[in-house]
């Protein structure tokens, strides 16, 4: 009886003295994904250098550490189609995706594009980053490009492109946090009381004493509010969103229509003032603190009156917020307000995001435990609780207040 054959790609091949006075040896590594065999070339002066250098990528073959993957992928292939078929097929948000974009563009791609991505060592990663760094990107921007780049080439791991992923092997300085100080309790009475003269100045209201992200407040619906249970529902967040050519392209591959920007293609796909799930794809039920309940429903009243001057123009789409024709209200239009109701209360300036910020201070600072606390914004981790929720003066004067009568006897 006849043995079995010998996988002819598992074979080990022996050595042989080329005309160029060179030993040459292919190493059977397999199959290619498209099942063509895999062979590797080795090429060295001598018999013994050949051969130890076949060994090792046997070694490496048994191991199942080789990567079967076209020797044609290069991270800028790589990049686009990790930026337009993974990212999108996972779930990642159009903001995040159009982040990532971004510092690819402007930061890798240009120096790295045509790089092999089995030739992207650590070497290479840090002598990129660090020309970054001496060409004058701060820490923030260098941490920034290093997160993306390995991300994109886990995604090339998980995809069995690379056996291994080298930006995890460089180390980069990671910027200090930027300590926010939140609005005071007589700032945001003085906001509170500026927006009560401007139109939808009670989103300012919801802002301050609810804590919700811009999106999520622009996104509210009247029948996301139960006025008679004084609660509401987050279940979107509004945001715009970057558009994406329509138009054919040129031999070159450029957008065939007189912009460069996606947003302005007169065939643009996507974009705009897009409505989706917030942030953790959670739904959250807020109860309404005394006081709101009845602004919303003056706010209510405002609006009816509007949609009965706009008539036929009015959008009836149940925005809580909305233009003067019912249409939702642009982030931009909404950051432009808060900066002029800031002005118009005398207050320091501050991001639309602070107010957050100032709702969870409030709420920490008036006896709301961590949990409810993250309950209440939508949080899903700790630590996003401990950078959020600022310990303020009185708080501390109170701790140690606390520590004087435990330790001395006495307290202020």
């Amino acid at each position: 009886m006849s043995r079995p054959r010998q996988d002819p790609a598992l074979s080990t091949p022996t050595p042989h003295l080329g005309k160029d006075g060179f030993w040459h040896v292919y190493v059977p590594m397999g199959w290619h994904p498209d099942g063509r065999p895999d062979r590797k070339h080795l090429r060295r002066k001598t018999r013994r250098e050949v051969v130890r250098a076949q060994r090792r990528l046997e070694e490496t073959r048994d191991r199942g550490e080789y990567i079967h993957s076209s020797k044609d992928t290069t991270l800028g292939w790589w990049a686009t189609h990790w930026l337009e078929e993974l990212l999108p097929l996972a779930g990642r948000k159009a903001k995040t995706i159009e982040g990532y974009r971004s510092t690819l563009k402007v930061h890798l791609l240009p120096h790295l594009a045509e790089v092999k991505l089995n030739a992207l060592t650590d070497e290479v990663i840090r002598g990129r980053l660090i020309d970054m760094k001496q060409a004058g990107a701060s820490v923030t921007t260098v941490h920034a490009t290093h997160r993306v780049l390995r991300s994109c080439l886990s995604a090339a791991v998980d995809s069995g492109r690379i056996p291994v992923n080298h930006a995890k092997k460089v180390k980069v300085e990671k910027p200090a946090e930027v300590e926010v100080e939140p609005l005071t309790v007589k700032e945001a009475a003085c906001i509170l009381c500026a927006a009560a003269q401007r139109r939808n100045g009670t989103r300012w209201s919801v802002a301050l004493a609810l804590g919700l992200r811009q999106g999520e407040a622009l996104g509210l619906k009247w029948p996301d509010l139960n006025l008679e249970m004084e609660s509401l529902v987050v279940r979107r967040a509004l945001r715009r969103e970057t558009g994406r050519h329509g138009c054919e392209r040129d031999d070159a591959g450029q957008p065939s229509c007189w912009t460069k920007q996606g947003g302005r293609c007169p065939e643009r796909t996507q974009g705009g003032l897009v409505a989706r799930t917030p942030k953790n794809n959670k739904s959250r039920t807020i109860p309404l603190p005394p006081g709101l309940a009845s602004l919303l429903r003056a706010h209510k009243a405002a609006q009816a009156s509007e949609r009965l001057q706009a008539g036929f123009l009015w959008q009836d789409e149940d925005w809580i917020f909305a233009t003067e024709f019912g249409a939702p209200i642009d982030p931009r239009r909404d950051w432009a307000e808060w900066k002029a109701v800031l002005r118009l209360a005398g207050v320091r300036d501050a991001r639309v995001h602070d107010a957050r910020h100032t709702a969870a201070t409030l709420l920490l600072a008036n006896g709301v435990d961590t949990r409810t606390l993250m309950d209440l914004m939508g949080w899903t981790e700790y630590r996003t609780a401990q950078r959020y929720a600022h310990v303020i003066d009185p708080m501390r004067r109170e701790a140690m207040a606390r520590m004087g009568g435990v330790l001395f006897g006495q307290a202020e």
